[in-house]
């Protein structure tokens, strides 16, 4: 894969006297990179219910930074990027083992472990740095190693259930190497941007299940626990590390239900439904010192939305059916935000430094698709 990413930016803020022609900010800059990979994978079965699957994957991120406000930038602004241009190619192996063991045909226990490697983003190689002290000789990619154990069960007929499918799993993912961006509002119409380096651990636990009790009716849920917080974390020109805070916007339960309903009008199929989704509560981040908080948390809230599905054939050659979906999402208009942070002060100046700025939620909306199959 191959690209290429440029971000022109002429920033600038009438109210402070600035304009597109004359500038406060100014940032020009290009990332080029190439990524491979590759990998093999086999299937081991040494006996008939345990399935073994190694694999090794190899990956090459090759990245160019240019520089290309350094060589102009408008009289009187200031280049928001300092940094040199330069480059860097991360080499890495990926390995992973899964494996699966059938207790019975339709019960089985199920484990995975792996290594696996992103290049770090622009702001890692410069851009946007208001400072030259970029070394790439220490920057690496980021490495994550996650583990995961989890059991699955289909049951097709018991009771009330049919073709019942459950699936729950832990988990743990281990981040490293990770460089985060934060762009803060200062004031004067200034925007500046600031660095952390930090490394994470998230665990938690996930389940699922659906079934069809009957032709007519189709149920569904999830849930999942997380506990997500950082090993480390290090504001850029700081010497805290806020080792041990929770990850901001990482809810510690999130939960869905639904149910389907299908009747039969002829050649009609008429298919209406309702689902609830629960995000529970997240840690904020604050601007005021570039990290996560330990004690502000944003209120949880769930949406339910709702569909209508009819579908019919259209016994026109070539044109097997055509369904018509109409909905609405947040049915009952919650009002809610799904993202919250402690400013800086520089959005709105004076003494709103510390104060609490929200995003709102999406209020009811209606949906219409039609969808042809040919």
């Amino acid at each position: 894969m191959n690209q290429t990413y440029s971000t022109p930016y002429t920033g600038y803020n009438e109210t402070y006297g600035t304009s597109p022609a004359n500038p406060l900010q100014y940032n020009n800059d290009t990332l080029a990179n190439t990524y491979l990979t590759g990998f093999v994978q086999d299937a081991i079965t040494p006996i008939k219910a345990l399935t073994i699957t190694p694999g090794i994957a190899g990956v090459d991120f090759q990245t160019q930074f240019f520089n290309n406000g350094a060589s102009y930038t408008p009289p009187g602004a200031v280049n928001q990027t300092i940094a040199p241009s330069d480059s860097k190619v991360f080499t890495r192996a990926e390995p992973s083992l899964g494996a699966r063991f059938l207790i019975a045909p339709h019960w089985s226990v199920y484990g995975n472990a792996a290594e696996t490697y992103q290049n770090p983003g622009d702001n890692a190689f410069g851009a946007y740095s208001g400072s030259n002290v970029i070394d790439l000789a220490t920057l690496k990619p980021v490495k994550s190693v996650d583990y995961e154990l989890g059991t699955r069960l289909l049951i097709r007929r018991a009771g009330l259930l049919r073709h019942f499918v459950m699936n729950a799993d832990i988990y743990r993912d281990t981040l490293s190497n990770e460089t985060l961006t934060t762009y803060i509002s200062t004031g004067g119409g200034f925007a500046t941007t600031q660095f952390a380096q930090a490394s994470a651990t998230y665990k938690g636990l996930n389940v699922s299940a659906q079934d069809s009790p009957t032709w007519h009716w189709h149920v569904f849920g999830t849930a999942s626990l997380t506990r997500a917080h950082f090993d480390s974390y290090v504001p850029g020109g700081s010497t805290t590390n806020y080792a041990g805070y929770p990850i901001s916007y990482s809810p510690d339960v999130t939960a869905s239900l639904g149910v389907n309903y299908r009747v039969a009008f002829g050649r009609y199929l008429v298919s209406p439904g309702v689902s609830d989704q629960y995000t529970g509560t997240q840690y904020m981040f604050s601007n005021l010192v570039n990290a996560p908080t330990n004690n502000v948390q944003m209120a949880s809230y769930n949406i339910v939305n709702t569909q209508v599905a009819i579908k019919a054939g259209t016994g026109i050659a070539g044109l097997s059916a055509v369904t018509l979906t109409v909905g609405v999402t947040n049915l009952f208009n919650k009002r809610y935000d799904p993202i919250q942070y402690i400013t800086s002060g520089g959005y709105f100046g004076g003494n709103s430094a510390g104060a609490v700025l929200a995003d709102p939620g999406a209020p009811r909306q209606y949906f219409v698709n039609l969808n042809a199959r040919f």
